[in-house]
């Protein structure tokens, strides 16, 4: 009798290749559940000690977000724009921002500091919270303690995120932040301390959460100079009017130039859609994790669309083209 050319039980390298592998589903990031209790537009305060995370969960946010609106990122300075990816925003005004955006405010008390509330500043601030509906903007602010931060941005917040609050930090918040730092202290005190970084307390009232531990991930652009992206910021003392400077610190005060956000392309969204779709989610929920109403999360699956504002990925039409610059002779 011949040989048997296959043996029983294995496979040679010809036959793993004919072999259609599984598509790969959509898994769901652990973070997401804090991305997906922000309806946008909204108001979010992170509060924590210095090197907890804060810098890192805003940006974290505003990734996760994209899918929504631009991310953006007011007075940054100008090494901002190489450790930044390309299509994070830059500005140094807020009305430089067009309308449907979330903002990051890194260092927050520069510039919404409590002691100007009653001040020219203070009431700009105002204004900026009260018209964030209006622009379709969601703004993210980070500070170590509430007491830092002007009250115009703490009695409209609609979630406040809480890192690892600082040691001797008890005693010295705002009266109206008290219960909340100490349901977060407690919370902080059950977490191994191997896991403390990627902790968050939550509080988001309009989503029924008035307290819960959650983790976040690091952005994927995430590098250790982000989080001393200010080490040659100048550091003032006194009133706005005054420019005393400690002695022998570094100064450039120079700020980031302009750059425009840039939210996920549409081709970005097709895939992560048929994803979502392959894992079993509804076209309800894929429209509300892509920022889309639910006809167009269909039309993703159905239907060619147009690629977002500055997508590149739309092809070359060799028949337009031809009938747009020459038309033919009547």
């Amino acid at each position: 009798m011949g040989s048997v050319g296959f043996e029983f039980g294995t496979r040679t390298k010809h036959d793993l290749a004919q072999v259609e592998q599984p598509e790969a589903l959509y898994v769901p990031e652990v973070d997401e559940a804090i991305a997906r209790l922000i309806h946008h537009p909204a108001l979010i305060v992170i509060l924590g000690h210095r090197g907890k995370g804060k810098t890192a969960l805003a940006l974290r946010l505003q990734e996760l977000l994209r899918d929504v609106a631009a991310p953006y990122a007011v007075g940054l300075p100008q090494k901002a724009a190489r450790l930044l990816p390309s299509w994070y925003g830059l500005a140094d005004d807020f009305d430089a921002i067009p309308n449907n955006a979330v903002i990051s405010v890194p260092e927050s008390h520069r510039l919404f500091h409590a002691r100007n509330t009653q001040s020219a500043r203070g009431r700009t601030t105002s204004n900026l919270v009260n018209l964030l509906r209006h622009r379709r903007h969601t703004l993210i602010v980070d500070v170590q303690n509430a007491a830092h931060l002007d009250r115009n941005i703490l009695s409209e917040a609609d979630i406040v995120l809480v890192k690892e609050p600082g040691p001797f930090q008890q005693g010295f918040e705002r009266s109206q932040f008290k219960g909340l730092m100490d349901s977060a202290r407690a919370a902080f005190a059950g977490v191994l301390p191997s896991r403390k970084k990627k902790a968050v307390w939550v509080s988001a009232p309009e989503s029924g959460i008035t307290g819960q531990l959650m983790e976040n991930q690091l952005p994927s652009f995430w590098t250790e100079s982000l989080s001393r992206m200010f080490e040659d910021a100048p550091v003032m003392l006194g009133t706005d009017g005054e420019k005393r400077k400690i002695q022998g610190h570094k100064v450039n005060n120079k700020t980031a130039l302009h750059r425009k956000g840039q939210r996920t392309s549409t081709e970005e969204k097709r895939e992560r859609a048929r994803k979502m779709r392959a894992a079993g989610h509804s076209y309800g929920e894929i429209a509300k994790a892509l920022g889309v109403s639910r006809s167009y999360a269909h039309k993703l699956f159905n239907e060619p669309i147009e690629p977002t504002p500055g997508d590149e990925t739309k092809q070359f039409d060799l028949e337009d083209f031809m009938q747009k610059y020459f038309p033919n002779p009547k």
